[in-house]
């Protein structure tokens, strides 16, 4: 899925709670899902890896193949170093959920029919995907109604409660989550006015010196700063990646490193649509992810940049 924000709530609604339930405390659960939403990266879908296929001359694939054994490194140091901030803070097992006393006296039964519901949507795309094809294909909207009409169909004859808690559900997403990320919007508009977003392009446009640096880390921070990749990936490869010989590297690698980069940065933003998804389904603050995922997300960006640059 070449989407953080999608592929958060895909994977999310289903990994988060299972992470908890096992035993891991929710805001290093929200942490190591958040950290994984990067791995877009590599996805032909993602608007940047085209982008940089028409700069350089080339097609997409050879772009993703010119990086994909760098970013697979990154994201396995990446994934190493969490878990040894788990383990430091003690988050990696012994969480117990809180319940309240009538929960705790019912014997609670797996439903697997229920289980399944919330996976169907994610078999339909996929066996619908050009990749696969086994049926016509699905777009996301119209495989979330099918799962939602499965679901209401199985929790008969609940219909009116059930849609009743799946309205609440909406609200609450729109309130909580679409609220959020509309104020994130505005603060990066905001730092493109002001001409702070312009000012530290230009500055890594003009500094050859720092252009490995600048690569990595320029799209990195606007990404922190402003909780979104695409605009962070999308500025630095317009203004900086066409002028790639004159810094004696590639176009490839130049675009793919700041687009990288970009991602990396918005795995450990606060304000980043993902990342408030997956806070919102963990119940934390983003802050609580951010600061967990501040010390793989750099290591990740200087190994990579390393490997690649």
């Amino acid at each position: 899925m070449p989407t953080a924000a999608g592929c958060a709530a895909a994977v999310g609604a289903l990994l988060i709670p299972a992470l908890i339930r096992s035993g891991v405390h929710p805001a290093m659960a929200g942490s190591a899902i958040f950290l994984g939403t990067w791995g877009s990266s590599l996805s032909p879908g993602l608007m940047f890896n085209p982008q940089v296929a028409q700069l350089a001359g080339v097609d997409v694939m050879t772009v993703i193949a010119s990086f994909s054994m760098q970013a697979m490194i990154g994201i396995v140091v990446a994934a190493i170093l969490l878990n040894i901030v788990a383990i430091v803070k003690k988050e990696h097992t012994g969480y117990v959920m809180k319940h309240n006393s009538t929960e705790d006296s019912k014997e609670f039964k797996v439903n697997y029919f229920y289980a399944i519901i919330p996976i169907i949507p994610l078999v339909l795309l996929v066996l619908g995907s050009k990749q696969v094809a086994v049926i016509p294909e699905v777009s996301v909207p119209v495989s979330m109604l099918i799962g939602t009409a499965i679901g209401i169909v199985a929790v008969r004859p609940n219909v009116t409660e059930a849609v009743k808690k799946f309205f609440r559900g909406t609200g609450d997403g729109m309130c909580d989550v679409v609220g959020l990320m509309a104020a994130a919007a505005c603060f990066t508009a905001g730092m493109q006015l002001i001409g702070l977003t312009n000012a530290l392009i230009d500055g890594m446009k003009n500094s050859q010196q720092i252009a490995q640096i600048g690569a990595a880390f320029g799209p990195f921070l606007l990404a922190v700063i402003s909780g979104s990749g695409n605009a962070a990936a999308l500025a630095f490869n317009g203004a900086v990646t066409p002028h790639a010989a004159d810094f004696g590297y590639g176009i490839m690698e130049l675009g793919s490193m700041a687009q990288i980069g970009a991602g990396i940065g918005r795995s450990m933003s606060p304000v980043a649509g993902a990342g408030i998804i997956v806070a919102g389904i963990a119940g934390i603050n983003p802050m609580e992810m951010a600061k967990r995922n501040a010390i793989p997300c750099i290591i990740a960006t200087v190994v990579i940049m390393l490997l690649l640059l």
